[in-house]
């Protein structure tokens, strides 16, 4: 299948309406160019824990609109004190209701405020002003970029959050990994992980993961945290496709946007 086709088949997906509590325009669910070769079954590992308030469904003021899709999640970088909250920059777009997508340079200018809603418990909305993390290199999925599809937010110092650490490397294939999601369909809303064996990394550089549940929807997904055995941070969720009978998930991982992230971050912390 040729790239021309795949995008425009996750084009077409993102569009995708789902409605969890309120209604997010948001998806991700098409074919690939080309997938790795199915590794060997992983090992049986124990799922990481998921705490309360560490994945978020998220909502954006923007000078374009409100954004009310995907999903959030909370880290905290090496040697900074303050959390940071992650997501797929896609989002800011037309797979959020956007008429025309928010281009990184410009999140910092266009984002003015976020809300958190906790995907699990029943902690109120948290709302504060938006300070984005300029990342020049990220870019929608289906875009090329050196960061991928990311964006970042400075959370506040006090933020009621309680924060991951990313991987260093990321996993291999056959690995067992866990999405970190409430589903709108095929589990759940209250399962708090998916697992899903790493299949490789695509020719477009993201990571390719296979679901042990063929029947899970991972619409309203895209931004969530995809998560290893130590409840690391190994990639950001993206969006998916079906083949063979198969579910796969697409994802940033974090040998791609870990360095891009930690530079802007140490950057935007060192200004007043």
């Amino acid at each position: 299948m040729s790239n021309r086709l795949r995008l425009s088949l996750l084009a077409l997906n993102l569009l995708g309406t789902a409605c969890i509590g309120a209604c997010q325009r948001e998806g991700g669910e098409g074919q690939p160019a080309s997938s790795p070769q199915l590794p060997t079954p992983a090992r049986s590992v124990e799922p990481p824990g998921v705490p309360d308030r560490f994945v978020f469904r998220p909502e954006f003021q923007t000078t374009n609109g409100p954004v009310q899709a995907g999903t959030a999640f909370a880290i905290l970088l090496p040697n900074l004190s303050r959390p940071v909250l992650l997501t797929a920059i896609h989002l800011l777009g037309p797979a959020g209701g956007l008429a025309q997508a928010i281009p990184a340079a410009e999140v910092p200018r266009a984002v003015t405020q976020v809300s958190l809603e906790d995907c699990f418990d029943s902690s109120p909305l948290e709302t504060f002003d938006a300070r984005a993390i300029l990342i020049p290199d990220a870019a929608p999925l289906g875009s090329a970029s050196k960061a991928g599809d990311l964006v970042a937010f400075w959370l506040p110092m006090d933020a009621a959050v309680h924060p991951a650490r990313l991987a260093r490397t990321n996993p291999k294939a056959g690995t067992k990994v866990w999405l970190a999601a409430s589903l709108v369909e095929g589990a759940p809303p209250s399962q708090r992980l998916h697992a899903a064996t790493v299949r490789g990394i695509d020719e477009e550089g993201n990571i390719v993961y296979l679901f042990d549940n063929v029947r899970l929807s991972i619409r309203a997904t895209s931004g969530a945290p995809v998560l290893d055995s130590k409840g690391e941070v190994v990639a950001v969720n993206l969006g998916g496709y079906e083949e063979n009978g198969m579910k796969f998930g697409l994802g940033n991982p974090i040998d791609r946007f870990r360095p891009h992230l930690e530079s802007a971050a140490t950057a935007s912390s060192a200004k007043p």
